[in-house]
């Protein structure tokens, strides 16, 4: 390689989020040299044909297995194909196989992996700033997106990605639901009929009980589906319009109960999902939890999350189930006691957990709540 040509690779290499400047046709072209230059150094065995037939099964059969549901298949599907190459592909699926399979952190852990390790691709940095954003690590997912940008101006799944996170509440539509990248888990469990709807956010507090927004049940028919992609079919227990609660049946992982309300002003986590679109993970965002207002046994949110949630859940800094968002507010467990008579509460933590550990362990536990009509 040239001095000039090794001095420009460098420099774009280096690029950080304010080097965005228009690509010249002479730098387009060498920026593409390079990707394919990179995958030959990266793995050599992609000019072997049988192998690379074999990958593209294994990889087909990964997400098959994915639309299913079965992550442990896709594990394996993914696993065997990695041993064929090593490229971004392989590990956004496998990348993608950790989250639907409520792994959080080894998904982010090795997603951050293959955004460093491939630059030759455009989506795995997309892909690792919509990780970040999920748990609620914003301006980490900011300069992550940012250096995506300035490495791949003018690419659709960054710029889509972009656009969404520009929003309060980003929706995964259009590219960013194409494979490998697919930034949302593949929708299980029940099918569901078309023309549904996403109302609100919901949390599963027991197995088998769900507490959402009461203006939001208005319909016959009902499902939930959780942060994993799992869809099932809910029906209306209880209505408390003093508390503007209501109480679904229906099965799956439960969130942890908070013993007594958090003080005000302790640290604090709200988890919901936009609204729209189709199966998603939810957002996260943290803060300090406000105090009380003495309006209807609310208190102040705190948490500097976006307005436009219906419903939603708040955790105490340990991650426990400690309230269910409002608007900018929030009902305590101590206002909500009369839902949740009969579920025995958490022990008491200390310690403070991270917002990825409290994202892996209200993912399972936190849902959509979807009506027909």
């Amino acid at each position: 390689m040239s001095g000039l040509r090794r001095r420009t690779l460098l420099a774009w290499l280096a690029a950080g989020p304010g080097v965005a400047a228009a690509e010249t046709a002479s730098e387009v072209r060498l920026r593409e040299l390079m990707a394919q230059r990179a995958a030959r150094v990266n793995d050599p065995r992609v000019h072997q044909a049988a192998a690379m037939a074999d990958r593209a099964a294994l990889l087909a059969t990964g997400e098959a297995a994915l639309v299913r549901g079965d992550t442990d298949a896709a594990q394996v599907a993914f696993e065997r194909a990695a041993a064929l190459l090593h490229a971004a592909d392989t590990e956004m699926g496998l990348v993608r196989t950790w989250l639907q399979a409520g792994e959080y952190r080894r998904a982010l852990a090795f997603c951050a992996h293959t955004a460093g390790g491939h630059r030759e691709a455009a989506a795995p940095g997309a892909l690792y700033a919509w990780l970040l954003r999920l748990g609620g690590q914003l301006d980490a997912g900011q300069r992550t997106l940012a250096l995506a940008q300035s490495r791949w101006a003018g690419d659709a799944v960054v710029d889509a990605t972009a656009r969404q996170l520009a929003s309060a509440w980003p929706v995964a539509d259009g590219v960013l639901l194409d494979t490998p990248h697919r930034m949302a888990p593949q929708p299980t469990g029940d099918t569901l009929p078309a023309g549904h709807r996403v109302m609100a956010s919901g949390v599963r507090v027991a197995p088998g009980r769900v507490l959402v927004p009461a203006r939001s049940v208005a319909a016959s028919s009902m499902w939930v589906r959780d942060g994993l992609g799992r869809a099932a079919t809910a029906t209306v227990e209880r209505v408390d319009t003093d508390l503007g609660v209501a109480v679904l049946a229906s099965p799956g992982h439960a969130a942890g109960l908070a013993a007594r309300d958090p003080f005000a002003g302790s640290p604090g986590y709200t988890v919901a999902f936009s609204e729209g679109g189709d199966a998603a993970w939810p957002w996260l965002h943290a803060g300090f939890l406000g105090a009380s207002d003495r309006v209807a046994r609310r208190r102040r949110l705190g948490i500097d999350a976006p307005a436009g949630a219906a419903g939603g859940g708040v955790f105490n800094a340990a991650g426990q189930f400690a309230g269910l968002r409002d608007g900018d507010r929030w009902l305590p467990v101590s206002a909500l006691a009369p839902l949740l008579a009969g579920i025995e509460p958490a022990a008491p933590v200390t310690a403070r957990a991270g917002a990825d550990e409290v994202y892996e362990n209200v993912l399972g536990s936190m849902v959509q709540l979807i009506v027909t009509g």
